[in-house]
């Protein structure tokens, strides 16, 4: 679920989202914190729709990593999760980018 390097980590979500996914998620977000990753990437493109549960997860993470003085960028390249993050200022407070190794169209 999650690559790291050094200073930097991705997780990936690997399908749709349930209770027992983001705690997981939110977990391994907090364990690569404190084994010193500052740059955390999430990648939730695979997670269909940014879901409520999904949203408050993602907050929480960003909160985790602020206090440890990092930063949290969020991958995502479907446009329903796009819209999304839009609709909820997600993409305001926290950098969006395409998922690595997207497609780019012509």
């Amino acid at each position: 679920m999650s690559r790291a390097t050094a200073r930097r980590a991705e997780i990936t979500i690997d399908g749709p989202v349930n209770t027992a996914s983001l705690s997981a998620l939110r977990f391994e977000a907090r364990e690569l914190t404190a084994d010193g990753v500052q740059d955390l990437t999430v990648n939730i493109d695979a997670a269909g729709t940014l879901e409520n549960a999904l949203t408050a997860t993602l907050i929480h993470i960003l909160r985790d990593v602020r206090s440890r003085s990092g930063s949290l960028t969020i991958a995502a390249g479907q446009e329903l999760m796009l819209d999304g993050l839009r609709l909820t200022a997600l993409d305001r407070i926290v950098a969006v980018v395409p998922p690595t190794g997207a497609a780019r169209a012509a």
